[in-house]
């Protein structure tokens, strides 16, 4: 190959070249090729081409005119018409324009039919005159005859000598992982020599790597062609045919690389790849045991076979074959996960755990290590160290949802909402479709008060998740909290749906109808909660609520009192009671006594303070009355109730 043009280059205007050229660029104009242009699978060309050879793997838009041969390749694209003598277009290629075959050029005759120069003639060397002037040119000549012939059979070696180092350099390329200069090497190899099996199985090895599965397979096929008894180009031929997707293919071509060579373990286990990908394992594992026959040193093999057994459910031969595996190969950190997997499955955990923690001091780049290993921290609830693995993971993939998600439970645990809550925050970006999170983030939200925000979280996870009655149950609270008394009904209702005797769900939408004003609802769903929970102290205080807005007094003070019976240090039942005594007129002695013993406990709380007010001015001691309402103003100036009240006990009678 004469010129490579990597992924990233972009041109425009008129392009002309020379020789065999790689193209994996952008390029906008004018394209001019005497030789052989390869579109890459990353190349994009927009406009007009004229070439000898042309090879599409990428994406085309304009006419191709070619003097020999158009291919399409596998998956690539072109858009527009063709002129050429030759066209090729492979299965999955896609093709939208016209087609005109032509009679080849001279120039493509002549590439197709130049026949190999003729031997140099035999010089003898005959008796004759002493050479005279024109015989001392004459004898020059000859000589140089001579010299060239010389040359001439040298030619053969010098050349052999050149393939052979191109094709060194280019196996030199694919050892370092360097594939797009390998793959220049040995076409430079090729252009030699078209009869080098190792140049032709060198460029599909590049090309194998480089994932060009159709261009593997041309050059996989020639090798063999050339070196039919070389089974491990047959081997590769059939990687090729697999990445190609063309499975039965791959298959016989495996087979017949055992069958040239029944000794050749490389070959029954790619079979047992091939099976693999089709979900045969009966037959994987037949070819696994064939290949460990043959190679018994191979840890891969096993480890394998292992996987399979384990997939199986086999989980003694499991352990016996990824054992042995890892007795081949201790310093491999896959060998060690999997062997942690074995024993967590079969109950040794602790055993387990010592596996995970060699994977990933082999390797602390080991994600599904950290991850597991973490995961079994927080199972045993040792979050300190769950939450280390976790950090640990999350700087090898900062943007995996689950181990978003395992932070923020984590964070939501030790009460680290402010990190719970951007963990939360990066799940539902990095995937939308995670429900629970939205749920999680909507519950950190409320602990904020953020009800809004909130509400819009639940109703994410609603929407992914319209079965859930507990999502349905926080979003009701989210809209309760924030006073929307409609919209909290509906989803407490929709909640009670699903539930019908969770009392949880009925006793909010008891208060969501309070809310509404629609007192007679209020009381008939907590009455039916209460009828499920009869010795639920909070039911009855929301009964007692619901009554006390009803003008229901005496119903409600039975509730209160049913309240301190359950919970005699109950204070919000205390307020709630005393200041039912104060609205009666009954009892004040007692509601004064509920009252200070809920302000003294609680001196700073302005609606306890207002009820020990209100009972003053009830019992006539406006001054004492005047006194507090100051004090919970005082706490709470911007409430104009209290401030109301202030206006009445000065104006009013009790």
């Amino acid at each position: 190959m004469d010129s490579y043009f990597e992924q990233g280059v972009k041109l425009t205007g008129t392009f002309r070249v020379k020789g065999v050229v790689h193209f994996d660029g952008e390029f906008q104009g004018e394209l001019f090729s005497e030789d052989h242009f390869i579109v890459g699978k990353a190349g994009k060309l927009v406009g007009d081409v004229r070439t000898f050879e042309i090879s599409n793997m990428g994406s085309i838009q304009g006419n191709i005119v070619a003097e020999n041969k158009v291919s399409l390749l596998s998956e690539s694209r072109l858009v527009g018409d063709i002129t050429a003598h030759h066209l090729v277009i492979e299965e999955g290629a896609n093709f939208e324009g016209r087609c005109k075959m032509v009679d080849s050029s001279p120039k493509a005759r002549k590439a197709q039919t130049e026949k190999p120069p003729k031997p140099a003639e035999k010089i003898e060397a005959t008796a004759g005159p002493a050479p005279g002037k024109r015989g001392k040119k004459a004898a020059v000549f000859a000589g140089a005859a001579v010299l060239v012939a010389g040359l001439g059979l040298l030619y053969p070696a010098f050349f052999t000598d050149k393939v052979d180092t191109l094709v060194q350099r280019g196996n030199g390329y694919l050892a370092q992982k360097k594939y797009s200069e390998a793959e220049a090497e040995f076409s430079k190899a090729l252009q030699l020599s078209k009869s080098s099996p190792d140049a032709y199985a060198g460029l599909g090895e590049a090309y194998l790597n480089k994932n060009m599965f159709a261009e593997a397979v041309t050059q996989f096929k020639r090798a063999v062609e050339l070196k039919p008894a070389q089974s491990s180009y047959r081997i590769k031929l059939a990687d090729a045919y697999a990445g190609k997707g063309q499975m039965s293919e791959a298959e016989q071509t495996y087979k017949k690389s055992v069958e040239i060579d029944p000794k050749n373990d490389e070959g029954y286990y790619g079979l047992a790849t091939l099976y693999i990908a089709g979900n045969n394992h009966e037959k994987a594992m037949t070819s696994l045991e064939k290949a460990i026959g043959l190679n018994s040193k191979s840890y891969k093999y096993r480890r394998t076979l292992g996987q399979l057994f384990a997939e199986k459910g086999d989980l003694d031969r499991a352990q016996k074959e990824i054992r042995e595996a890892l007795d081949l190969k201790k310093d491999d950190p896959n060998l060690h996960f999997s062997m942690g997997e074995l024993l967590f499955k079969i109950g040794k955990e602790d055993e387990g755990v010592k596996e995970f923690k060699t994977a990933i001091e082999l390797f602390p780049q080991n994600f599904q290590a950290q991850v597991r290993l973490a995961d079994w921290y927080f199972q045993k609830g040792l979050l300190d160290e769950s939450l280390k693995s976790y950090k640990a993971a999350e700087t090898l993939q900062p943007q995996n949802p689950e181990v978003q998600l395992r932070l923020g439970i984590i964070y939501s645990d030790t009460k680290q909402l402010q990190k719970a809550k951007v963990a939360f925050q990066k799940v539902v970006k990095l995937n939308p479709q995670d429900g629970d999170s939205y749920f999680r983030l909507g519950k950190i939200l409320m602990a904020e008060k953020k009800y809004k925000e909130a509400q819009g979280a639940f109703q994410s996870a609603v929407s992914l998740d319209p079965q859930s009655h507990e999502i349905h149950y926080e979003l009701g609270n989210a809209f309760l909290e924030d006073g929307q008394a409609d919209l909290a009904v509906k989803s407490l209702k929709d909640a009670s749906a699903m539930e019908p005797k969770n009392t949880r769900y009925l006793m909010a939408l008891g208060k969501a109808y309070v809310l509404k004003k629609d007192l007679d609802m209020a009381i008939e769903t907590l009455q039916s909660a209460l009828a499920v929970e009869p010795e639920s102290k909070a039911l009855s205080f929301e009964l007692c609520n619901a009554y006390s807005k009803k003008g229901y007094f005496s119903i409600a003070i039975n509730h209160c009192k049913k309240v301190l019976a359950l919970d005699g240090a109950d204070y919000e039942a205390m307020n709630r009671l005393a200041w039912l005594h104060a609205k009666k007129k009954t009892n004040l002695d007692q509601g004064l006594s509920l009252s200070l013993k809920t302000v003294e406990a609680f001196p700073d709380r302005a609606e306890f303070i207002d009820t020990l007010s209100e009972i003053y001015f009830v019992r006539g001691e406006t001054d004492k009355a005047l006194e507090n309402i100051k004090r919970a103003i005082d706490l709470n100036p911007e409430d104009n109730y209290y401030k109301q009240q202030l206006w009445r006990f000065k104006n009013a009678k009790p």
